[in-house]
């Protein structure tokens, strides 16, 4: 191991990075491989490497945490007044274990994942195994999300200037749910983007419906409803169903656009109003579709 002045404690590993201007602008192309490296100390080393200050700032900001192997990743970028740095191609592959990403701005943050990833600019796939992972997604959703296993593939692809990502047959289980998703999310100019989404679950605890409920489905008013009034119950057929341009959501009843929430409930407490009674003992269907309950 090697320890360096900051602190930073480098484990045995073959590590190999470079770095070169690209000839005729202020474009670097670099290139980096491990085949074992902790980010934590990646993020430490960035100081001594010959960096872009703009993407030491970034590393700083979203303070990667997490072991990667087998590790090769390429990448060109350019510098951006004040202090930016575009990433205008890039290519990687490794096998990530307990990745973890800082929230920032509108860029849910995460931690728990492990995955094992390979693709570039035009498009690459993951294949997901983790196990404690938590998101947070401010303003999408209403709280973090925890995840006591989260497995399945993912991809995306880059196509005239939008980005696809699909989920194919993802499984998650917590305390609270255990099912499967799949689905896709396309950006769109100048719009929130167009989400085609299913969940099906075959174990929920229905107290915790809003948790799950995108914030672009339910405004928080609503969401906040939907928190308050289910008091209990449990469900082993649960579907979510979301297709549209999220720009249209929460729905009114005139876009073309598609939210099913519900399925077969038994022993739920709900309580629609403060001032209303409570209904207990309810066994049936619950069911959100576009702005009807």
């Amino acid at each position: 191991a090697m320890r360096l002045q900051n602190g930073v404690e480098l484990q045995p590993t073959d590590f190999y990075f470079r770095t070169a201007k690209v000839a005729g602008g202020p474009s670097a192309a670099s290139e980096i491989r491990a085949n074992l490296l902790q980010l934590e100390s990646l993020t430490g080393l960035a100081n001594f490497l010959p960096l872009e200050a703009s993407l030491r700032a970034r590393l700083d900001a979203y303070a990667p945490r997490g072991r990667v192997s087998n590790l090769d990743a390429q990448w060109q970028g350019t510098p951006e007044k004040p202090d930016g740095y575009k990433i205008t191609g890039y290519r990687i592959k490794g096998q990530f274990e307990n990745l973890a990403l800082r929230q920032v701005g509108a860029l849910p943050g995460f931690s728990g994942l492990s995955a094992d990833i390979d693709g570039d600019d035009g498009g690459g796939r993951l294949n997901i195994n983790s196990r404690g992972l938590v998101v947070d997604a401010p303003g999408v959703m209403r709280e973090p999300l925890s995840f006591a296993t989260l497995t399945g593939q993912a991809g995306w692809q880059h196509k005239h200037g939008e980005l696809l990502i699909k989920v194919d047959n993802a499984a998650a289980a917590n305390d609270d749910l255990a099912g499967n998703l799949y689905g896709s999310y396309r950006t769109k100019a100048g719009t929130l983007g167009v989400l085609d989404l299913t969940v099906s679950l075959t174990r929920g605890d229905v107290r915790r419906a809003a948790r799950y409920t995108p914030l672009a489905a339910l405004d928080m008013e609503d969401n906040d409803w939907l928190n308050g009034a289910m008091l209990a119950g449990h469900t082993e057929d649960f579907r979510v169903r979301v297709k549209g341009n999220l720009s249209d959501f929460p729905l009114d009843g005139t876009e073309d656009a598609l939210l099913e929430v519900g399925g077969h409930a038994r022993d739920v407490t709900m309580e629609f109003d403060k001032d209303w009674p409570r209904i207990e003992n309810i066994s049936g269907e619950f069911w959100i579709r576009g702005n009807k309950l």
